[in-house]
């Protein structure tokens, strides 16, 4: 906050005598002799007059306005405002000078914001010249590390740099021959159906913001087998066939694939999405749509902020030895069908029923005693009708802290309430106040400390039930 104090001079004329004395309110040279009004407003921004001084009240060190290409700047005192040259200009919007105008004048692993003209961590893929932000450790890789690919057929000739990407087989076989691995940033466009299936001790690493993965037929949009290693983040797929299908039941050795940031969209309903044969698969925030049938053998899934949505006939689906942990997660009509050994654990989950489909496809379809179905601290929700419970008499289905939406005899570990979901027609499932899934969570066997949206849990004395956090 700055003020002026308004002065005045008195000047008196004497007949018969010429005599001059400076004003002190000019400063017409800059230079300003009363020390009471220090600062020389030469283009009248703070009085009526340019060239006049003036007396100067300002928060100490803070940022007042721009000359031009100088910084107005409180001084120390708070009493006068220092003159700082911007080289790369003065701007209002970055409070002073800028501190850059592109990526060039940050250190390479930050880049420039467009608005405040400052140097920050990237938040996102294209903000760097790399086209690659480390989006945990919030940095620009360095170019240097990353190999490029590109879906175009130019791709074939390509050196696998910025400038000229390559295919994605040549890149990643170039990534993968170096110690330690390189990365592979698959450029925005479309691509064939992906394979990776070499035994490798090492994980590639894919960024793939902005790359669309089609396929048709039996060709499955994403493929990693025979023991290979990835971890993908950023792509979506386009296709009316198998969309990720991880491991096979005969490979000699277990594949590892990592999905972040994913969407896998089809335009027919109960089309595979996910299918894992022999494989750790991890998967964190990804999107379903119409797509929603997993099938999962001898494998082991780790899910979390999983939003499967427009699901029909859609089902997971598990045989042999496996076991499945989804959590923070929406999924509508998800109906279970199991047929081997292991676990399936749905927490913080918030389980959708638009139409009559009763509640009790979550635990009626298992059919191997000793399977554990545990779903805790979730949220069940049928649409008209009542909603039915079965679990098998080998007590294959167990609930821990889980609100149903109505239910005639609630089984052990649960309670019957509305949920008060904020749309339920218009598949909003983020509670109201009052919600009875409200700050009621208890320690599970699955710990989370967010939900699907990234908020914090809990926001309350407790954790809420679903997929999300009521926030304050």
């Amino acid at each position: 906050m700055t003020s002026m104090k308004p002065a005045w001079v008195a000047v008196a004329f004497v007949f018969g005598c010429v005599g001059s004395e400076r004003n002190p309110l000019f400063c017409g040279d800059g230079i300003c002799v009363d020390p009471e009004r220090p600062f020389c407003d030469v283009d009248a921004s703070f009085s009526e007059d340019p060239g006049t001084c003036v007396a100067v009240s300002c928060t100490p060190r803070a940022f007042e306005r721009c000359r031009g290409d100088t910084a107005l700047t409180c001084n120390g005192g708070g009493n006068n405002f220092d003159l700082v040259e911007c080289p790369l200009g003065c701007a209002e919007s970055a409070a002073g000078c800028r501190q850059c105008i592109d990526n060039a004048q940050c250190d390479g692993s930050q880049v420039c914001d467009p608005i405040t003209n400052a140097c920050r961590a990237c938040v996102a893929d294209d903000e760097c010249s790399s086209r690659v932000c480390d989006v945990d450790a919030k940095r620009c890789i360095d170019e240097r590390e990353v190999v490029y690919a590109t879906g175009e057929t130019s791709g074939s000739n390509g050196d696998c740099t910025l400038t000229s990407p390559c295919s994605f087989a040549k890149a990643a076989g170039r990534a993968l021959g170096h110690a330690p691995a390189l990365l592979v940033r698959m450029l925005p466009g479309a691509y064939g159906a992906i394979a990776l299936d070499s035994l490798t001790d090492q994980t590639l690493h894919v960024i793939a913001t902005g790359a669309q993965f089609v396929s048709g037929g039996s060709v499955a949009a994403l493929t990693v087998d025979r023991g290979a290693k990835l971890a993908i983040r950023g792509f979506t797929t386009l296709t009316d066939g198998d969309h990720v299908r991880c491991g096979s039941d005969n490979a000699a050795t277990q594949s590892r694939l990592d999905l972040r940031d994913v969407v896998l969209r089809s335009s027919l309903h109960g089309v595979t999405a996910i299918e894992a044969r022999r494989c750790a698969l991890s998967m964190t925030n990804v999107g379903m749509t119409k797509a929603g049938t997993w099938f999962v053998s001898a494998s082991s899934v780790a899910a979390d902020r999983v939003m499967l949505q427009e699901g029909a006939n859609t089902s997971l689906a598990m045989v042999g030895t496996s076991s499945v942990r989804i959590q923070n997660s929406v999924l509508e009509n998800q109906r279970v069908f199991l047929f081997g050994l292991g676990e399936l654990i749905l927490s913080h989950t918030t389980l959708v029923y638009p139409g009559n489909t009763a509640i009790e496809d979550v635990c009626s379809k298992a059919r191997v005693a000793g399977m554990l179905v545990l779903v805790e601290n979730s949220i069940l929700r049928a649409g008209a009708g009542d909603a039915l419970v079965n679990p098998l008499p080998n007590g294959a289905c167990t609930f821990s802290n889980t609100l149903l939406s109505q239910q005639a005899s609630p089984p052990p570990g649960t309670f019957v309430g509305d949920p008060k979901f904020v749309d339920f027609g218009n598949h909003d499932y983020h509670l109201q106040a009052g919600s009875p899934a409200v700050d009621v969570g208890v320690p599970g066997m699955l710990t989370t400390d967010h939900d699907f949206d990234g908020t914090p849990r809990p926001q309350g004395a407790k954790p809420d039930l679903g997929a999300f956090e009521l926030a304050p």
